[in-house]
Formats: structure tokens, sequence, C-alpha cells
């Protein structure tokens, strides 16, 4: 007798169930799908928003680190020489923006550096000009902050802001940069005559020491980066125990004093610091761009970075973390970019340690 054999089978209840699970499980996989991708998305947007950022900020950090004086010694006057004193053609100053270029049309902000180094920069043409080319020429060069438009650096065709391609007002990294063929530190005065130095030696005014800069600021800036909020200068001295209280750093203070001149300024005196701390706060342009035209939040960034925030040097980290908790209530994401440079043409040492007998 034949038995009829009975396949085993899910019942109703049984498919019901798997199917309720694999729906949970499909569900569960697609949000975590949703979420990985919506996470790349997000890091991708941000790591391509600082790219520019990045890019500018290992721009300043290879251009500062080669800063230079050309320092010598020589005596304190030709005429009625006594001692020996550090001397130097060049010139090199940073510190707040706000002090260093006081006629700047847009607000600047943060700090601002300016310097010489052997960059190698010209606009000549190497076929009908002779010394182009030169890879070791000397030039000026700098950095600073400032808010401004986008019109003025606009081609011809797109000077005016029109639907399509609106007025964009945002703090931009501003790069200084004059070339070998217009260096002009050099210059003698018009009434030169034997024996006479540079202009740059005889300024004794902020006005007369800075105007090789800030004469040709506006002709020789160009954008280097945008939704940058602030540039701040530390200049460092490894192995010291006290650094200084001040931000601004000239090595030409000396010549804005009048009678005795300070320990700090006679160790600064055509003298490069041996490292410089270099921080560049980034925002965000997807951020920016919900408070572009707020002319009031540009204006209240402005003046807590400049009057509230990096006013001592000692109270740096504090200022950082400070700003980044005010731009997190603010809805703007940012980041910061901290180095340390080391200045290759700098050999620091006191007037002391030259001569130990010698008081300058």
């Amino acid at each position: 007798m034949n038995r009829r054999l009975h396949a085993p089978a899910f019942t109703l209840l049984e498919m019901l169930v798997s199917m309720t699970i694999t729906s949970i499980l499909l569900t569960l996989m697609v949000q975590i799908m949703g979420t990985t991708q919506q996470t790349w998305q997000r890091t991708k947007s941000q790591a391509e928003a600082f790219r520019s950022a990045r890019e500018a900020f290992e721009s300043i950090s290879r251009q500062l680190s080669q800063a230079t004086l050309n320092n010598y010694w020589d005596y304190n006057d030709p005429n009625q020489p006594t001692y020996y004193q550090r001397q130097s053609e060049l010139h090199y100053v940073s510190g707040p923006a706000s002090s260093l270029l006081t006629s700047m049309a847009n607000p600047t902000i943060g700090h601002s550096v300016f310097f010489q180094a052997p960059l190698g920069v010209d606009h000549l043409d190497p076929a009908t000009q002779p010394g182009a080319g030169l890879d070791q020429a000397l030039n000026a060069w700098g950095y600073y902050v400032e808010y401004n438009s986008d019109l003025p650096t606009r081609p011809g065709f797109m000077t005016e802001a029109s639907p399509t391609h609106p007025e964009k007002k945002r703090f931009r990294l501003m790069e200084f940069r004059l070339p070998s063929e217009n260096f002009d530190l050099f210059k003698l005065p018009s009434t030169a005559t034997a024996g006479t130095r540079p202009a740059l030696h005889a300024a004794t005014t902020a006005s007369g020491l800075y105007s090789w800069f800030r004469t040709p600021l506006q002709t020789r800036s160009e954008p280097l980066a945008e939704n940058i909020l602030a540039l701040i200068i530390r200049p460092t001295f490894p192995g010291q125990s006290t650094q200084p209280d001040d931000y601004l750093y000239d090595t030409r203070s000396c010549q804005l004093t009048s009678g005795n001149i300070s320990d700090a300024d006679a160790a600064r005196r055509h003298q490069l610091p041996p490292a410089i701390r270099i921080v560049l706060v980034a925002l965000d342009e997807s951020s920016w761009l919900r408070a572009e035209h707020d002319e009031a939040l540009s204006t209240e960034l402005v003046n807590l970075v400049n009057n509230e925030l990096f006013t001592r040097p000692a109270r740096l980290e504090d200022d950082l973390i400070e700003l980044s908790a005010t731009l997190t209530s603010m809805n703007l994401q940012h980041r910061v970019f901290n180095t340390t440079v080391s200045i290759r043409a700098a050999k620091w040492h006191t007037e002391k340690q030259k001569n130990p007998t010698t008081t300058p």
C-alpha cells in the first residue's frame, strides 16, 4: 500500500511572522545606509568647504618660514661709532590689523603680517626684460583678513551684481605680493648724499615706517581664500620662561621710541622671532550663506575678534575656545587651523650675548 508523503510547509502565521521580521530588517538596513550616506556627504562637503582654507594655511606657513632680514653687525653711528649694533635694510612686522592697517576702507579683522622673503616672484618677460626669473630675488609679502565685497575683483563684464550673480560679502584672507621689480626698500631719498641710508632707516613715525606696505596694499593684494574669520600671528621663543605679553612684533619699533629704548625694543631690533604660531579660523560656506547679508552679524564678529578676544598672547587658548563656542551658538560651522613655523633665517640672540661688556 502506497502512502502519500506530505512535504513540510510553513503555516500562514509563520509566513506572516517571517515577512514582518524581513520588513523590519530591510527598514533598519535602509535607515543605516541613509545615515551612512548622509554622514559621508556631510564629511565630504566639509572637507571641500575647508579645502581652500587648508591650502591658504599651508601657503602662509611655507612663505612665512622663508622670512629674512639679512641682518649684520655694524657701528651704531658711522660718524661717531661707540659700539657694534645689529643692522638690517629689511623689515618684519606682525600684530593686530586694526593697528597696522589704520586707513583701510573695509573692516579688517584679526592680525596681519608683512615681511620680506627670497621668493623670486616677478612680472617680467624673460624674452625682453633682463632679470626675469631670479629664484632668490627678494619680494615684499604679507597677509591680512578683510571683510569686503567680490565686486571689485570680478571680471569687467561682471562688475555689477545681478540676480544670477549677486554680490558676495565675505571675510577674505588677502595676500599682499610685491614683485621683485617693484621692491624699493633699498631706495634712497631724492636728496641723498654720500653715505645716506635708505629712507626706511630715517622713519620715526608709523606712517613713514609702514608706508612700504600701506601705500601699495590696495593694488597689490588679492584674495587667497574666502570665509576666513581670523588670522592670528604670535611670535614665540622656545626655551624662554617668559613670552612677550603683546601680539605686536616690530623689528624697527626702536625707531618709534624717543629717548631710552625699552629692553623689549632692543631685543627685537632687526631680529626675527625664532618661531611663529599661526592660527587660521575658517567658516563653512553653506552655514555662512544663511547670514551672508546680515551686516549686524558681521559687525558683531569683527568686534568680537578685534576688541574682546586676542588682546593678550597668554590668553590665546582661552580665546580660541570662546570664539569656537560663540560661532557654534550662531550655527556657523568652522574649523581652526593651528601650527608653529620655525623661521629659517632667525638667529635669536641679545646684545649682551654678542658683547657682554657693552650696553647698547
